[in-house]
């Protein structure tokens, strides 16, 4: 059977293969080794096999911008990517209500209401099979269809005491990996003298084990590496590395400054903290840290990046005592800030970040004679500090949020 493609020129350098992520051939390009990332979307709309509407394209782990020259990614002279399809930029998020609210960012209209009533702590999103794990103030993590709505299974265990504070998933490996804290408080001691880590089977809903008995602020699992996945946890001043077959510590090391938010590379094996003014990049491999540099946020409530330009993007509050929150945007190479954001002051807070779109959404508390009202969210670009969407719908605060 034919591949779409284009018959390769005398002097085409590159076979570049594109496949869904369902390992279908999408498309087989001979294209120069100077040529850019930008230069297979092109191939992609001219054979008409992709539908009009966003796309990501992924190699090794990352996130392609268009700039991007493909001779940075091959091997042998071939250059494999991965193409992830999202009909429109999208959000859910989780209220201490118990309802959810997906909204889509084109038009700031909420596309789905899930009512549930219990308080949301966690979400985790498989965007590309549309199923979301969440964490709940009852201790029991709930399986979702997006698409239809419905629950498909709860996880429960008697172990799992204190609050849900954080949730990952493998969905094609049917695994997930919970961590529990006590919610806005110190968590390198936490209140339990159990696990504070668990193993979950997807499939089943089994409890498969409880590991770790350090607080966790949050946490990273390594799901390339089948057999072989590993968990980075952070607590207030600690990152820790366990193994998720035999549950054992692998290494601790301690950090000089607080740990309030972490982004992981691990692909590069390598980290990124932040906390109290200082952001610190860290080596996995031998772990150490290898860079550190001063920011003006000293307190960090959500950090992601844009591994591929290597920046980082940080929302939080500058100043204590101060209800101004601010996003800044660095280049972790040097620690050069290249943009710093108001974005408003009051009772508004950071819950989630997209780095690829550089946008930041908002949630907004108010007050208004002692009568409290839902959260108002907000999303800004982060660079300009104007607010693209209001989106409205929450009874009560919002206590997370996920982007597409």
């Amino acid at each position: 059977m034919a591949v779409p493609g284009h018959k390769p020129s005398i002097d085409a350098a590159l076979q570049v293969t594109v496949s869904d992520i369902a390992a279908k051939v999408l498309g087989v390009f001979h294209l120069k080794d100077d040529c850019q990332v930008a230069a297979v979307r092109c191939q992609l709309e001219e054979t008409s096999v992709i539908p009009n509407f966003d796309v990501h394209l992924l190699c090794g782990g990352r996130v392609l911008e268009d700039t991007d020259l493909l001779a940075a990614f091959q091997r042998d002279h071939h250059v494999e990517i991965t193409l992830l399809r999202s009909p429109q930029p999208c959000a859910v998020t989780g209220g201490s209500d118990g309802d959810f609210l997906v909204w889509n960012l084109r038009t700031g209209s909420c596309c789905r209401f899930l009512p549930f009533g219990e308080t949301i702590t966690c979400l985790s999103i498989d965007w590309n099979a549309r199923i979301m794990l969440s964490g709940h103030a009852d201790t029991i993590l709930r399986l979702w269809d997006l698409d239809r709505g419905v629950c498909l299974r709860e996880l429960a265990d008697g172990s799992i005491q204190s609050m849900l504070r954080c949730v990952e998933f493998n969905w094609n490996a049917k695994v997930a990996v919970s961590g529990c804290a006590a919610f806005a408080s110190c968590c390198a001691f936490p209140k339990t003298n159990g696990a504070t880590l668990a193993l979950w089977d997807l499939a089943s809903g089994r409890y498969i084990q409880g590991f770790g008995s350090c607080g966790v602020r949050s946490l990273s699992v390594d799901w390339t590496s089948p057999g072989s996945e590993h968990a980075l946890v952070n607590d207030d001043v600690h990152l820790r590395m366990f193994s998720l077959d035999s549950g054992c510590l692998l290494w601790e090391i301690a950090s000089a400054s607080p740990i309030q938010a972490m982004a992981v590379d691990w692909p590069a094996q390598g980290a990124v903290t932040a906390g109290s003014s200082v952001i610190k990049v860290w080596k996995l491999h031998g772990p150490r840290c290898i860079q550190e540099f001063s920011c003006d946020c000293t307190h960090v409530q959500e950090l992601a990046m844009d591994w591929t330009s290597r920046r980082c993007i940080a929302s939080g509050i500058r100043s204590r005592g101060q209800r101004e929150l601010f996003c800044w945007t660095w280049n972790f190479e040097d620690g050069q800030c290249l943009h710093e954001t108001f974005l408003g002051c009051g009772q508004l807070r950071c819950v989630a970040i997209d780095p690829y779109r550089q946008q930041c959404l908002c949630a907004m508390s108010d007050e208004d004679d002692n009568e409290l009202f839902g959260d108002v969210l907000k999303l800004y670009d982060s660079v300009e500090g104007q607010p693209m969407l209001v989106l409205e719908g929450h009874t009560d605060h919002v206590m997370c949020g996920v982007l597409s």
